[in-house]
């Protein structure tokens, strides 16, 4: 099977889903294109062009199926190489534009743009993947109120025949992530593994660690995720606070150095307000670790019980209760939590899910 893989904001869960598919499928022939992750609203409306003009030789030649992803501006780029408009496709939505948080105002003015982009694509795609339930769902239900607000002429069929070419199937982990975890002594370890942005909501989990800290509550913390040029105020303000409790701050560049930090870990923890899969604390629990999360976007999909506490989106000091009550139920009875196996997430791995990324590419 001749693939044409399109990336066109090839960031790092986009790498690794496509590096894994290409492991897992060797005998396809991939032709794969990507652009840099990088100066976001020119990438997502500007792609096609970029495409069509720096690739134009490789986009005219034959093939069988084209994997793209959602933030491809495939129906304008099917519009200037129409060869590719009678090619078979799928379109693999890491994420949705009609559920992303925007942090300003002035964002909105570009979320119809945005969404619409993404619509088109959806509708010239022969399969729509979801990397959850959730993912889809927010997509869907967005689409459907977009579509009401067209003041004349909207398409009343459109989420119909979308609803008919759609399927959930995840980022699967790799096989190095499932490990066992060390054996484990002294204070709790939590570790914080997400990007250091506003839509993790940092402040939320910062402000139930500084209450830990000043009720003597003993713990470690470990905060690796990935920073930026520009982030939340409250990482510098905190880092002095906590001082003595943080064992690791700062993104670890080796990735081998983080996967064999994980299963020294006693506890992944998250309040994000955005999160179509959850890779991070997903690669955590597989590698060991017990999960404390909200409940709430796609994390119910993958943890129950005690992984799971109140969301209240709109509220913090609720929801920063609700947290610090699990975190110190399991602080408590941490000696018993080491002894119990962390979440099961070996259905997301490639073993698992490598039949289901099979039957959709062969159209089966």
């Amino acid at each position: 099977m001749r693939i044409l893989a399109l990336s066109p904001y090839h960031a790092n869960s986009h790498h690794r889903w496509l590096t894994g598919l290409q492991q897992c499928f060797p005998d396809c022939d991939w032709t794969v294109i990507t652009l840099p992750a990088r100066a976001f609203c020119w990438r997502f409306v500007g792609n096609a062009y970029s495409l069509a003009e720096r690739y134009a030789d490789l986009l005219h030649s034959e093939y069988d199926l084209i994997l793209a992803t959602s933030m491809t501006n495939l129906a304008t780029l099917k519009g200037l190489v129409p060869k590719l408009s009678s090619v078979r496709t799928i379109l693999y939505f890491h994420e949705n534009q009609f559920s992303y948080p925007s942090r300003y105002p002035e964002a909105e003015r570009d979320r119809f743009h945005f969404c619409m982009q993404s619509l088109y694509a959806a509708m010239v795609s022969d399969h729509l993947v979801f990397n959850s339930q959730y993912n889809l769902d927010t997509f869907l239900s967005g689409a459907r109120q977009l579509l009401k607000k067209m003041r004349d002429f909207a398409p009343k069929s459109a989420i119909s025949e979308l609803e008919k070419k759609v399927k959930v199937i995840p980022v699967p982990l790799e096989l190095h992530w499932f490990r066992s975890p060390s054996t484990r002594s002294g204070p709790c370890r939590i570790i914080w593994n997400h990007r250091w942005e506003y839509d993790k909501a940092p402040e939320r989990f910062f402000a139930v660690m500084q209450t830990l800290h000043a009720e003597n509550v003993p713990f470690e913390l470990y905060v690796v995720g990935q920073s930026f040029q520009t982030k939340p105020a409250c990482f510098e303000k905190v880092k002095s606070i906590l001082q003595e409790k943080i064992k690791h701050w700062g993104y670890l560049e080796s990735a081998s150095d983080y996967r064999a930090l994980l299963p020294q870990m006693d506890l992944v923890v998250s309040t994000a307000l955005h999160e179509y899969q959850g890779l991070s604390v997903l690669e955590a629990a597989a590698s060991g670790c017990h999960v404390l999360v909200p409940n709430r976007l796609a994390y119910p999909e993958w943890f129950h019980g005690d992984a799971l506490y109140e969301s209240s989106v709109d509220d913090p000091i609720i929801e920063q209760e609700a947290l610090l009550a699990s975190l110190k139920s399991f602080i408590v009875q941490l000696e018993q939590w080491r002894q119990f196996p962390a979440p099961d997430v070996s259905a997301l791995s490639w073993t698992s899910l490598r039949p289901k990324y099979a039957t959709v590419m062969e159209n089966h």
